[in-house]
């Protein structure tokens, strides 16, 4: 079996200050859902591995087919890459891991989803944060017109079975 010895990818961690304006109506998914909703857009073990009460997954549905995804993570580390992490200096409300279908990608279905997600009651106390694996100009962008405000960029490096992060 091929092993991956050698990675880097690349983040951006925002946290939000804006003002919500509107939103779309999302799924909360739990672990029934992915056991019994097989979809070729998502990955039903990986998912069923990270889902519990602090890791939650909220799905974006259309005549029945997902054609979305937002990951929430209510803790004080950010989930990077190769098992690395970042500690925040209080517990926060984070967004990583959202995905839109290739053929809804100019639809907002990313922007409503992330602005539904600010929108919750049970995250009115927390600073609120989204992680950006995408590097991608218009992606960053849409992002800061959301609210959200540049705080730090990760390189994470793996070498053999040693990882790192390097922060700016």
């Amino acid at each position: 079996m091929y092993k991956k010895f050698f990675g880097c990818r690349i983040c951006t961690l925002f946290y939000y200050d804006g003002m919500l304006k509107k939103k779309t109506s999302l799924l909360l998914a739990n672990s029934n859902f992915f056991k019994n909703n097989i979809d070729e857009f998502i990955n039903n073990k990986k998912f069923l591995k990270r889902i519990n009460k602090n890791n939650q997954c909220y799905i974006t549905k259309r005549k029945g087919k997902i054609i979305g995804y937002h990951w929430l993570k209510l803790s004080e580390r950010i989930p990077l890459f190769f098992n690395l992490t970042y500690k925040l200096v209080e517990k926060g409300a984070i967004i990583w891991d959202c995905k839109t279908q290739q053929k809804f990608r100019q639809h907002s279905i990313y922007k409503h989803g992330v602005m539904s997600i600010l929108s919750m009651n049970k995250l009115k106390n927390f600073r609120k944060y989204i992680l950006i694996e995408n590097q991608k100009g218009y992606l960053l962008k849409s992002v800061q017109k959301i609210g959200f405000k540049k705080t730090k960029t990760f390189i994470c490096l793996k070498i053999f079975n040693f990882a790192f992060k390097i922060s700016f």
